[in-house]
């Protein structure tokens, strides 16, 4: 489910996209503990609630994208998780720009940058660098 909901945010398919990761959340929260699995859920129902938040940006609907990609983000930075941490960041940046918040998003794209700086992320940089870019311009 999540796969194919990748899929469909990759097309710009929002619509179709945030129905499966909700799914994919609803077959995650049935694993029970001690089952297989078991210890991944939390770290997979993060992700759910980033791409969650990724596909409510698409459908403009922002202050639901925020609160997702939040949730998302305090576990990635409970787990000293870099990485995702800083796809987070990204993504919630550009909600905030977004919503016409410049000033609160430069922060998060200024830690988003940094973080994939140090993770060697390098396919993600140029993103993060034209976000922060708006975020300045944006900003006056």
């Amino acid at each position: 489910m999540e796969s194919l909901g990748l899929l469909r945010l990759g097309q710009w398919d929002h619509e179709a996209a945030l129905p499966l990761f909700q799914q994919a959340a609803r077959l995650l929260e049935a694993i029970g503990p001690g089952e297989r699995g078991a210890k991944d859920v939390p770290r997979g129902l993060a992700l759910l609630e980033r791409h969650q938040g990724r596909a409510l940006r698409g459908l403009g609907r922002l202050d639901e994208a925020r609160e997702r990609l939040q949730v998302a983000l305090g576990f990635f930075r409970g787990t000293a998780e870099a990485y995702n941490t800083a796809r987070t960041l990204t993504d919630l940046a550009a909600v905030l720009l977004d919503a016409g918040q410049a000033e609160a998003a430069r922060p998060m794209a200024q830690e988003a940058l940094a973080l994939l700086e140090q993770e060697h992320a390098l396919a993600h940089l140029d993103y993060v660098r034209a976000l922060l870019e708006r975020c300045v311009n944006e900003a006056g």
